[in-house]
């Protein structure tokens, strides 16, 4: 297992999702990107457009899956690389996440996250003293994320604000927020389901409102369990369940 992100990894064993048949492969594609060696690849006027694939997702579901360009995924990639040990600062502010990521460095993934079939235990850890739970999520997280809101998860709101310099060495996460714009024709809604950057970077903003949730709820902490965008909130009484919701609520909102 690596501690940290690799961003050859990234490229050879995260970039595809997870359910395209194993004959499509990313193997290759590092040789291309070596030299680039530490820095970024587009820093010009190159503009890409996700690759969509529909499939089915757990449940029997169908999913819109995209695959960015390889050259921003790797972009994407090197800026986790790059900055980890900032953003582990800004994941350790989630203490009910069950969705922290963990860098394998061998088989077909990259990153890992907790195992669907593990949250019940987890769940059960946490909540066993309670009476109530609310369970509520986020939806369509991925479709609706603004990316905007990434420099503000990282390096706070208010100074993002003031300075949205691309290459701005103290809003670093400018330079995030500009890779994902420029990777799907400048919009600014919305990242892409399947890499496994997306699921990093998922974490990094999810994170950010959790701490956000977490200060709005006063004196006492809340008791709750995440996973990616699925919350299950302990309470005492239907009221203080309600109360969590809206908390949360506000804690989700760009304004």
């Amino acid at each position: 297992m690596e501690a940290t992100p690799k961003t050859e990894s990234f490229v050879t064993r995260g970039l595809l999702p997870e359910n395209l048949p194993p004959v499509f492969t990313t193997k290759r594609l590092w040789s291309h990107m070596e030299s680039f060696e530490a820095s970024y690849a587009c820093v010009g006027k190159a503009i890409g457009e996700h690759a969509i694939y529909n499939a089915s997702k757990r449940g029997g579901q169908r999913r819109i899956f995209g695959i960015p360009h390889p050259i921003f995924a790797r972009d994407a990639a090197y800026f986790l690389e790059k900055h980890w040990g900032e953003l582990a600062e800004v994941l350790s502010g989630s203490p009910g996440s069950a969705s922290k990521p963990s860098f394998l460095e061998k088989g077909s993934r990259h990153v890992r996250l907790t195992s669907h079939a593990d949250l019940p235990r987890i769940r059960l850890r946490a909540f066993s003293r309670f009476k109530y739970c609310l369970v509520t999520d986020v939806s369509r997280f991925f479709p609706s994320v603004y990316t905007h809101s990434l420099p503000w998860a990282i390096n706070g709101k208010a100074a993002a604000k003031q300075d949205n310099t691309v290459t701005s060495a103290a809003i670093y996460g400018n330079r995030l927020d500009y890779i994902l714009r420029t990777s799907q024709s400048k919009q600014t809604i919305g990242i892409a389901v399947g890499p496994d950057t997306s699921k990093v970077i998922a974490e990094i903003l999810m994170s950010a409102v959790d701490k956000r949730f977490i200060e709005r709820s006063g004196k006492t902490a809340p008791t709750y369990v995440r996973h990616v965008d699925d919350y299950w909130v302990a309470g005492n009484s239907q009221e203080e369940c309600q109360k969590h919701l809206q908390n949360l609520r506000l804690a989700l909102r760009v304004d």
